[in-house]
């Protein structure tokens, strides 16, 4: 095999190994998936009062003022968290619109980058694509993390970056 040749392909298991461009497509598909899957359930049912409301409120104010920095919520400053935490329903607020999908749009985006986060470590730590797709789904397919990125909080985005 040609030097050429065998740095096109990357180590899936000992006994067989695919093409740069097969592992893209793996994670291209792996990419829609996880978005899809974050996002699919986001706006089906209304927000829970206190929690939602208030991040939902404090983010809403915040995009409605533009004081990205100190969120306020019934015309106080609201605290709690870290203003970049309210930034995400923000951001959903001004593409989706006042409501439940773009109140939720930034919790559900942090879980698919959470799910992809953990895919690339699977794929880094083993050298395995396989490895990162079943992390990928195990994360995908456990019920806190599912729950928790359909509700409006600052957990999802903490659990991406730190």
């Amino acid at each position: 095999m040609s030097a050429l040749r065998a740095e096109s392909l990357v180590e899936v298991d000992p006994h067989r190994s695919i093409s740069r461009r097969q592992e893209f497509f793996v994670w291209v598909v792996l990419t829609v998936v996880t978005l899809v899957y974050s996002l699919a359930f986001i706006g089906h049912r209304p927000l829970a009062d206190p929690d939602e409301g208030r991040y939902a409120a404090a983010s809403w104010t915040m995009l409605q003022t533009g004081d990205w920095l100190v969120p306020h919520l019934s015309g106080r400053p609201h605290l709690t968290k870290s203003p970049a935490s309210y930034w995400p329903s923000a951001l959903g607020f001004a593409l989706f619109g006042h409501n439940e999908t773009g109140a939720r749009a930034g919790v559900g985006l942090a879980l698919a980058l959470w799910i992809l986060v953990v895919a690339v470590l699977g794929r880094v730590v083993f050298n395995r694509l396989s490895a990162a797709v079943v992390a990928a789904a195990t994360l995908a397919t456990s019920s806190l993390p599912f729950v928790g990125g359909s509700i409006v909080t600052a957990d999802p985005w903490l659990a991406v970056t730190c």
